[in-house]
């Protein structure tokens, strides 16, 4: 005989709805992509959705325990039922989204609030980078794509009212500075690696040095700093191309683009490993690793809604957390939060004393 199916949890709260009709929800939805309200309208989509594949899910539990399909029954039952409940919203967050929201605005508006007060001219690269692009054709072919544009722009115009233009400036040299000793110190490595051999040193003797406790801890430092230094370059030119247009002019041109510094880094390490008798073709895996994760995790900081006393001060970038936890850790200098490999590249190879901010 089957084992006993799971006893059912105790029943949900009532699902909430509009006028007990779905073409409610749905004319909510409808306007909230009129208001570009993006991100509530993808959280009510995910609710009329949730509400439609409930009832589906639910018969497919029933129809397990009936046929004494356990695993499939407490799998719907842990797994899929409450994960469905989770995207459906209480009354309280239907109604604000049928409600006015004031702060809510459309990126022709936020284009406008720019110019208004930086002035059209600082404005131009913020408005051309993020709010020339049409984001209601866009959301009819992904919805998460259009929330996360227009929330990169909201985002960014807060930065740019919260730091004046040479502060922004400021931040862009401060990058700057910290690419090229992390550059200088990729280099350097891989002129010690690479270093004649000294006057009568066998083959042996030499392998056994790269070999080494001291040339191993240096190997996996100079792959620490092309980690760290990939996400730097990459921040470096996301500001760059939406701060205001006079602090990229008294920044200058600066570091290369992300792509070119970081294939830069990439070409050191590995001649650092080759020097030291590594496979160089074994970092390739890592390395395309390292990009996919800054090419995935790149949009997601910059939608992030955070003041200057949230991200790391050399950095601009959030500060690590549960939902960012590929960040490095956060370390304080002077009270000022940092990522430690930034506070300890600027310590060790920039100066001893933090800038002013």
């Amino acid at each position: 005989m089957a084992p006993p199916a799971a006893p059912l949890a105790a029943p949900p709260a009532p699902v909430a709805t509009l006028g007990g009709e779905a073409g409610g929800l749905q004319s909510v939805l409808e306007g909230l992509l009129a208001q570009e309200r993006f991100e509530e309208a993808l959280a009510c989509k995910q609710h009329v959705e949730s509400i439609a594949q409930l009832s589906v899910q639910k018969a497919k539990y029933e129809a397990a325990k009936e046929d004494d399909d356990l695993e499939t029954a407490i799998h719907l039952k842990k797994v899929v039922l409450p994960q469905l409940r989770e995207q459906i919203q209480p009354a309280h967050v239907l109604e604000t989204w049928q409600a006015p929201s004031p702060g809510a605005l459309t990126l022709k508006q936020m284009a406008t609030k720019a110019e208004a007060v930086l002035g059209a001219q600082e404005a131009a690269p913020y408005v051309s980078r993020l709010c020339s692009r049409d984001l209601q054709s866009l959301a009819s072919t992904s919805l998460t794509d259009a929330a996360r544009e227009h929330a990169t722009a909201s985002a960014t115009l807060e930065l740019l009212f919260e730091l004046q233009a040479d502060a922004q400036a400021g931040h862009l040299k401060r990058m700057d500075e910290l690419l090229a000793a992390l550059m200088a110190q990729l280099e350097a490595a891989a002129e010690a690696l690479m270093a004649p051999r000294p006057t009568g040193a066998d083959d042996e003797a030499h392998a056994q040095a790269m070999r080494s406790t001291r040339v191993t801890t240096l190997l996996q430092a100079v792959v620490e700093m092309r980690k760290v230094g990939g996400r730097l370059a990459l921040a470096r030119e996301w500001f760059a191309s939406v701060f205001v247009s006079s602090a990229a002019t008294k920044a200058g041109k600066g570091a290369a683009d992300s792509a070119q510094s970081r294939a830069r880094m990439c070409e050191l390490v590995r001649k650092s490993m080759a020097a030291a008798g590594r496979d160089p073709e074994g970092e390739a895996a890592e390395e395309a690793e390292e990009v996919e994760v800054l090419r995935e995790r790149g949009p997601r900081y910059w939608a992030l809604a955070l003041p200057v006393s949230k991200r790391c001060q050399l950095s601009l970038l959030p500060l690590s957390s549960e939902e960012l936890p590929e960040l490095p850790p956060t370390v304080l200098w002077d009270g000022r939060p940092l990522h430690a490999p930034y506070a300890n590249l600027w310590a060790n190879c920039v100066k001893d004393a933090l800038p002013s901010f």
